[in-house]
């Protein structure tokens, strides 16, 4: 059983959400504001969130990005009724874990959470690895910690993910499948576009140019390798 905190303005939303999580055998703890939001999480034990983008006091992006400054962990989980790249994009750099566009098949979300709580739990009982140095990019699996240059760059939890996968087969080539299976599993239901949306950001966050990449390069209709 997981606890998971629902934050959503839709009482409709709030109660098909909860109803959906019951069944699956998890507590759902559900809040109507972003405020509520980072109060209810502020208290603890929470396995996963589920937040609404368009929410009074807060938003999700911004609520997102204030529990991630306290846990960078736990799973996290957009609603939103707009689905546009720009929108996804600044729920991931915010730290979100996945994105759901409304409305949304309540089954799709079940699918969702549960295998983002699988890959929470995998991810927390795997052995860590040693440190990866690929030049001037450090990688420490075990702290998850990058650092580029002896600078240390903060990376979202699945900003991390990605760029660990890729640095433990230096050189090999992944396709935005391969990636998305790896990193999300084999069981998420979504776009694989949403892969490029994370390689975007890891670029603005590990390489001098971003634009003229040294290190996330791209294998044009193949995939990405590191080097």
């Amino acid at each position: 059983m997981a606890r998971i905190l629902i934050a959503d303005d839709e009482e409709s939303i709030r109660d098909i959400v909860s109803f959906y999580a019951r069944r699956e055998g998890h507590e759902p703890v559900a809040v109507k504001d972003g405020e509520a939001a980072v109060a209810a999480f502020s208290v603890g034990g929470f396995d996963l969130v589920i937040l609404d983008v368009m929410m009074p006091m807060r938003n999700g992006f911004e609520v997102c990005a204030a529990l991630r400054a306290v846990d960078d962990d736990v799973p996290i989980v957009l609603l939103s009724a707009k689905g546009d790249i720009v929108d996804k994009s600044m729920g991931f750099g915010a730290g979100a874990d996945d994105y759901i566009t409304k409305p949304f098949d309540p089954e799709e979300l079940v699918l969702r959470i549960n295998s983002c709580l699988r890959r929470h739990g995998s991810k927390a009982a795997a052995p860590s690895a040693e440190r990866i140095v690929l030049d001037d990019l450090v990688i420490c699996p075990k702290e998850r910690e990058v650092s580029v240059g002896g600078v240390r760059v903060v990376l979202t939890a699945k900003e991390f993910d990605i760029l660990n996968f890729m640095a433990q087969y230096p050189g090999a080539v992944f396709s935005r499948a391969q990636i998305l299976d790896a990193v999300w599993g084999a069981d998420h239901v979504g776009d694989s576009g949403v892969v490029a949306v994370f390689v975007r950001r890891l670029r603005e966050k590990i390489e001098q140019d971003s634009s003229h990449p040294r290190h996330i390069l791209t294998e044009w209709g193949a995939g990405y390798r590191l080097v």
